[in-house]
Parts: C-alpha cells; sequence; structure tokens
C-alpha cells in the first residue's frame, strides 16, 4: 500500500492533509510526531480518520530531534494499538534517546503491539571518523530487527538501490519512495537519477508485501500552489501505480 507523508506538508494543517490525501485517492497515510500539535493529539487525529475514512497506517519520529517528542510519541501510539512506527537508530549524543529506544521502546511495542521499524539514514560521521548513529549501516540495520528503507539515504551514501532488497530480504519491511535530481534528493519519482522504475519493478516481482511511503519535499512539490502540488502528486501515485504491479 502506498501511503501519503504528513511531513511532506509542514505548514498545511493535519485536515488539509488528509483532505488532499483523500481527493487523490490514498487509502491510508503516515503521521510523523512533530512540532505541529495537530500530530500529538491521538483525539483529534481519530476524528479525522473517522471523518475522511483514511487510516493511519504509520506514526513516524523525524530523524533529528526526535527526543523532544517521545512523550508525544508514547501517547500518539498508546491510543494506535498495533500500528507500524519508523524510527531512526540514536545519534552517538544523543544518550537519552539512545536509554529510550534500549529499555523503553521495546517495551511500548509489546504493550501496545506495535511493529517497530529501524529507518536508513545517510552516513555521515563526526570529524570525518567517528559515525554519527549506532546501528547506521544497512548490515547493523539488518540485525537489530525490521527495517524501513528511504531511497535518498540510500543515494547519499552511495548505496546502490537495486541491491538492497536481496540484501534485506524480509527484514525490509517498509520504503520511502521519492527520487534525487539536481544534487536535491526527495523529488517526484518520474524525474530524477535513481532508478526506480526498475526498483519497483523488481519488487513486484519478487512479491514484495511492505508498505509504501510518498515522501517528497514541500520545495519540489510547489507547495502553496494547492493545484500544482496535486499535480505532482498524482504524476507520482500513477508513476507508483504503473511499475508496481504484482506479476
Amino acid at each position: 500500500m502506498l501511503l501519503l507523508a504528513s511531513q511532506s506538508f509542514p505548514r498545511y494543517g493535519l485536515e488539509r492533509f488528509f483532505q488532499f490525501a483523500k481527493d487523490l485517492g490514498f487509502q491510508a497515510v503516515e503521521i510523523q510526531v512533530s512540532s505541529n500539535f495537530d500530530t500529538q493529539n491521538p483525539k483529534y487525529l481519530h476524528s479525522l480518520v473517522e471523518r475522511f475514512g483514511l487510516k493511519i497506517a504509520i506514526i513516524s519520529l523525524p530523524a533529528s530531534g526526535a527526543e523532544s517528542f517521545i512523550n508525544a510519541f508514547e501517547e500518539v501510539v498508546a491510543e494506535f494499538p498495533g500500528v507500524m512506527i519508523n524510527v531512526y537508530s540514536p545519534e552517538v549524543f544523543s544518550v537519552r534517546y539512545k536509554t529510550w529506544m534500549q529499555k523503553s521502546l521495546p517495551q511500548l511495542c509489546q504493550r501496545y503491539r506495535l511493529r517497530m521499524n529501524r529507518v536508513t539514514a545517510p552516513f555521515k560521521t563526526v570529524l570525518g571518523v567517528m559515525p554519527t548513529r549506532t546501528e547506521g549501516s544497512m548490515h547493523a540495520l539488518r540485525e537489530a530487527g525490521e527495517v524501513s528503507v528511504d531511497l535518498i539515504a540510500l543515494w547519499k551514501s552511495n548505496e546502490d538501490i537495486m541491491r538492497v532488497p536481496g540484501f534485506l530480504r524480509e527484514k525490509m519491511k517498509h520504503i520511502y519512495l521519492s527520487n534525487a535530481q539536481g544534487g536535491q534528493g526527495y523529488t517526484p519519482l518520474p524525474h530524477g537519477v535513481l532508478p526506480v522504475e526498475s526498483f519497483l519493478t523488481k519488487l513486484a516481482r519478487e512479491d514484495y508485501r511492505g508498505d509504501f511511503t510518498l515522501k517528497i519535499a514541500p520545495q519540489h512539490m510547489h507547495e502553496g500552489n494547492d493545484i500544482r502540488m496535486m499535480e505532482v502528486i498524482k504524476e507520482s501515485k500513477d508513476f507508483f501505480d504503473k511499475y508496481f504491479r504484482a506479476e
């Protein structure tokens, strides 16, 4: 199933976001808990689900500053038992977040039957020596549990996206879909340097059963121009439907 990401609409309210998703034919969305207080309000989120008839299939935390949203995240996922959650591995100096992931998050997952994925992040180092994240490599993520693959993180780390399904195999449960163009990531699917069409065709051929989230940066959607924005998203959604077909 293809989801639309709330993090692609940072300057719109969630009501508008849900309306966009419904008008474009999405059946479900991803909500990233953020500084937008609407994303931290489970009662309001449930009201949007009921009003628009869309499922919240994934609840996630941002790549940076996740520590600030731990309490809100716990309150939200508690009201959506069984939901899939996407989280990044801790950065080396994020002591509270690292402790939370090691001790509290496994208990939270067990209590509310949450299905957790660790998201791939671009490889970076501190002072050119120390990796910025623990469990940052794909090998470490594969060993730690189930994985959400961000194509742009792989591109920034000079990884070949076509090799990833074979390497992660059954551990890959979710994929953030976008393309890269002109040195910038999170561009619409049909335009860019990544072989997204071949990637989707391969996944369909191999009977991939996980979910996808369409994640396009606001500036690449012409945010603020609603008509153009809807056209860009529809073009990417149609691209996905064309190439991800079960054979």
